[in-house]
């Protein structure tokens, strides 16, 4: 639905993006020291570096046999990339204009690929730790993972490359992907079950 918001072009919806960038900016304009952080924030928790992280973690996985999580951490990964690349080519949002920029971006605008990327990282982090934690720690890793998720969706707010939208749409795309992967992979051993043994 948000997806169709965007590109209809639903006024409402472009006046919020447009009011929260504005001030932002402003924001980020007066104080450039913070502008700073988050730009190193965002080229550290860039999409390359999370879908590394995250493909190696799968290799690890693979390597001691958890094969289950090593698919989810592969698809994940290289999911992201095919969601955020399909869309983007799909809906081919232009980038936010603002008055001070601070940053720039290439390519089109929704969803945020920043926020997809680490929404995924992080959603696939909590799934696969929550049954391995006592309860306590369960919580403390999945508020490190919005914290995470969180702060470079705003990054990319406060350096006005993405739209408010952008960066929502980035976390409702990295949730159905994350999820619908967890019920293929945890429908996967009865379908495999269903067809009988091998030939």
């Amino acid at each position: 639905m948000l997806a169709v918001l965007v590109d209809q072009r639903w006024g409402p919806l472009l006046r919020f993006d447009r009011r929260v960038d504005v001030n932002l900016n402003h924001q980020a304009a007066a104080h450039p020291s913070e502008t700073k952080f988050w730009r190193g924030l965002s080229d550290v928790l860039s999409p390359a570096v999370l879908r590394t992280a995250l493909l190696v973690v799968g290799a690890w996985l693979l390597y001691r046999k958890y094969v289950q999580p090593a698919v989810l951490c592969a698809g994940a990964s290289l999911g992201s990339l095919a969601l955020v690349t399909a869309v983007k080519d799909g809906i081919d949002r232009p980038r936010p204009t603002v008055p001070v920029p601070v940053a720039r971006a290439p390519g089109a605008s929704f969803p945020s690929g920043h926020a997809t990327t680490a929404a995924a990282v992080a959603l696939t982090v909590i799934v696969l730790t929550w049954p391995q934690l006592a309860r306590r720690w369960r919580w403390v890793v999945a508020v490190a993972g919005a914290l995470l998720a969180a702060a470079v969706g705003f990054s990319r707010l406060i350096l006005g490359v993405h739209y408010p939208s952008d960066v929502a749409g980035g976390w409702i795309g990295a949730a159905a992907l994350v999820f619908g992967l967890v019920a293929v992979l945890r429908a996967w051993p009865a379908i495999s079950r269903s067809r009988g043994p091998s030939r």
